[in-house]
């Protein structure tokens, strides 16, 4: 018979007899049964057809020679199987423990280095990014530069006084608004003698609003201004000046083509128009206007161009060129604000990478110190399975040599040998002891590191959120130069 063969044969009875005997695990050893191993040498048969023989023979002196051999034959196959396993069971464990402890120490080792590795990782970032931070603070430092220059020239303490999106789209409206107001104003006088009636006279009133608005609005804007510059003063009198003259001028112009309006058409001589006759008048005496209506056009005009002018000064800061440099100034600020915000929630991202990282190698730590553990435990189970699994082919082998020797005398007429008497041991120095190595020093040693790394665990997450704070500091101080 196999050793395959009998390891089969004693395997049916190992959920029976097991709960029965001693605990084995994963089945490496299972329990021999006695009553298969009879069956499949055919003990009984065997012991009484001997009997009936008188074999063995009275005068034998011990069971070595006899048929009582194949017992111990099978007995040993199956330990021998016994053997194989627990070779085979005893290294894979041995292994993985060895990989376990290993591992875990390896695991302990960086989860110590883990700040140095957030310090050498945040700096690879601020390295990768340095291009971009530096040319954008480079453009930040030219441009305050630039701004802090044209304070300084043009004796501006004050801060950039910005329109902002509502007062420019109310100063837009409100120049809308002159126009609209103007021409309908004026519609009404210049309707008379046109044609077209009070269409034609809205449509020359707004063409005329529009050139007065148009032109007070853009000399306030682009050059009245300038009347609060340091050395350019001349420039804003002279444009309030030609402001107030060329409104005067449209004001007029306009005054008098209602006046030239209101001559009956046949009155006028051959090839005269209104226009032609208004030009005439003003070129002669400007201010000899002949009724009411058109020194209220003129004054309407005056009015509006004047509110125009105004709304052109207050379109933006009242100091010539300030606007622009503030806002070049400011859009710098932003850009490199936002760049260094940009580094704080990087840096912030990376500490808190790293944060998880470490709950996840504590965890594994502890994880993998009960994985030793737990593999220490389970090759012991295995090796005391073993020295049991033993014991019970021992009392299996003493079994079945009690029932051979019981059935061979009951068929005998002559008396049994006188070792039948004699209680027989399983020889079983054919298995030696299973290798393996002692972890007990090295688990004692690694539950220690991994007790002195949760004592530490503060301390390691601290140094952390230590390097954290001093790089995120560092930002924070670039950031307060900006606003300083």
């Amino acid at each position: 018979m196999s050793d395959k063969n009998s390891v089969m044969t004693v395997s049916g009875s190992v959920n029976k007899l097991q709960s029965a005997t001693v605990f084995i695990p994963d089945s490496q050893f299972p329990v021999i049964d006695p009553k298969n191993v009879a069956a499949q040498i055919n003990l009984l048969q065997e012991a009484k057809a001997l009997g009936e023989k008188n074999l063995p023979p009275t005068n034998q002196a011990s069971r070595f020679g006899t048929r009582e051999m194949d017992i111990d034959t099978e007995i040993q196959r199956v330990v021998s199987g016994y053997q194989e396993r627990a070779i085979a069971r005893v290294e894979a464990l041995d292994a993985v423990e060895l990989k376990a402890i290993g591992d875990t120490k390896e695991e302990i080792t960086q989860t110590r280095l883990l700040p140095n590795l957030f310090k050498q990782e945040v700096q690879s970032y601020l390295n990768n990014a340095s291009t971009e931070y530096e040319e954008t603070r480079a453009d930040f430092q030219t441009t305050q530069k630039e701004y802090e220059t044209f304070r300084r020239e043009n004796g501006l303490e004050r801060t950039c006084n910005f329109p902002g999106r509502g007062r420019t789209i109310l100063s837009l409206a409100l120049l809308a608004l002159f126009i609209l107001v103007e021409g309908c104003a004026n519609s009404s006088l210049f309707a008379t003698n046109l044609e077209g009636g009070w269409l034609d006279g809205f449509i020359y009133a707004i063409l005329a609003s529009a050139i007065n608005v148009g032109i007070a609005f853009f000399l306030g804007f682009r050059g009245v201004r300038y009347i609060n510059h340091n050395k350019k003063q001349w420039i804003g009198f002279a444009s309030l000046t030609i402001c107030v003259l060329l409104v005067l001028f449209i004001g007029f112009v306009v005054a008098h083509y209602r006046d030239a309006l209101q001559i009956p058409v046949e009155e006028l001589l051959p090839g005269q128009t209104a226009a032609s006759v208004a030009l005439q008048t003003f070129s002669e005496n400007p201010f000899a206007l002949s009724d009411i209506y058109s020194w209220l056009l003129l004054l309407l005009t005056l009015f509006f161009g004047v509110s125009a002018c105004l709304d052109g000064y207050w379109f933006d800061d009242p100091y010539p060129g300030y606007s622009a440099v503030a806002k070049k100034y400011l859009a710098a600020t932003d850009i490199w604000a936002e760049v260094i915000e940009d580094r704080r929630i990087e840096v912030n991202s990376i500490k808190e990478k790293f944060l998880e990282l470490f709950k996840e190698h504590i965890l594994s730590v502890q994880n993998g110190l009960v994985h030793a553990k737990k593999t220490f435990h389970s090759k012991q189970l295995t090796l005391t399975a073993y020295q049991d699994a033993h014991r019970s082919a021992d009392k299996a082998f003493q079994t079945l040599v009690s029932k051979f020797r019981s059935e061979n005398t009951k068929y005998r007429t002559e008396p049994p040998p006188q070792y039948f008497g004699q209680k027989e041991v399983l020889d079983l120095d054919a298995s030696p002891n299973v290798p393996t190595t002692d972890f007990t020093q090295a688990l004692d040693e690694l539950a220690k590191m991994v007790d002195d790394l949760r004592n530490d665990s503060e301390k390691i997450r601290g140094e952390i959120i230590q390097a954290f704070d001093k790089e995120d500091a560092k930002l924070l101080e670039e950031k307060k130069v900006i606003y300083a």
